[in-house]
């Protein structure tokens, strides 16, 4: 009966392992099936795994690292490094050894300004009409501008070649404006002085200072303007001495003064003046210097 007893015992022991073993199964298989999604699920689907890897090795079984390519393929949720600050030039110490000249650091804009090129040169015509233009210049009606004005016409006809079409017509007006800077010359030496020997004087000097202006290469005109400059150099002088005989020396040095170097009558004014002079320093003058003689 005892052994009728254990044999249950044992048989209900094996059903309840079974039973165990078998509910056992079961549970682990319902946790498989409910995981397999997660499982089978591709890594593009799967949360991103914030990991930490190191520099993309692992160990080998060996003890070396070899590269991980895994650890390049798992998305690092890890803050990204700062980026790199942009790199400043460094100026170079050896160009500076070198001498060598600095880069601005500034590009360069070209120079778009326009150059300027040189004035063509005027023509044979052109230089006729400024000739002529010189002379309705606008000027102070003083015979000595005018004259002035006449003599720069001349020098601008004096560039025209003999070579070209004009230069005929060149020398005919340069003989004609020669002749009237003399015409005009004799005219201011015979201006009206109203008898006053120092006015009178100065006519002649102006005179002179327009004469001198003929051109040299005029061989009539530059002739007849040298007697007339001769001839009004000794007209200052004999005003002087008119002075001088009057008693009026300080008068008569000072018109004697008037005759231009170069002159005829200019070395017989200085010997007249120095003469002149020492009598003044001697205290002889009778008559007034103030009071002008008149002739």
């Amino acid at each position: 009966m005892a052994i009728a007893s254990d044999a249950s015992e044992d048989r209900s022991w094996w059903q309840l392992v079974r039973w165990g073993g078998g509910l056992l199964s079961l549970l682990m298989a319902a946790v498989i099936v409910r995981n397999v999604g997660t499982v089978l699920r591709s890594p593009s689907d799967s949360q991103t795994i914030a990991v930490q890897p190191s520099p993309g090795v692992v160990a080998s079984p060996a003890g070396t690292s070899l590269p991980n390519p895994a650890a390049n393929s798992i998305t690092s949720t890890a803050p990204s490094p700062a980026p790199m600050p942009t790199p400043v030039p460094v100026a170079n110490p050896a160009a500076n050894s070198l001498n060598l000249p600095a880069q601005s650091s500034v590009p360069s804009v070209p120079d778009t300004r326009p150059v300027s090129e040189p004035a063509p040169p005027l023509s044979d015509r052109d230089i006729m009409n400024a000739a002529m233009a010189n002379l309705t210049k606008v000027r102070a009606e003083s015979s000595s501008n005018q004259v002035s004005e006449i003599s720069e016409a001349i020098r601008l006809l004096r560039q025209i070649r003999p070579d070209q079409p004009l230069y005929k017509d060149a020398q005919q007006a340069i003989d004609r404006w020669s002749q009237v800077i003399l015409d005009m010359a004799s005219g201011r030496a015979m201006q009206r002085n109203g008898g006053d020997l120092w006015l009178a004087a100065n006519n002649y000097r102006a005179a002179i200072a327009a004469a001198q202006l003929v051109p040299s290469d005029r061989a009539n005109t530059y002739q007849a303007a040298q007697q007339a400059i001769a001839g009004w150099s000794q007209q200052i002088l004999n005003l002087a001495n008119i002075h001088a005989q009057s008693g009026a020396l300080a008068q008569a040095v000072q018109v004697a003064q008037l005759v231009p170097p170069g002159t005829a009558a200019y070395d017989a004014a200085q010997g007249a003046i120095a003469a002149w002079q020492n009598q003044l320093a001697a205290g002889i003058d009778a008559v007034p210097q103030d009071q002008p003689l008149a002739f």
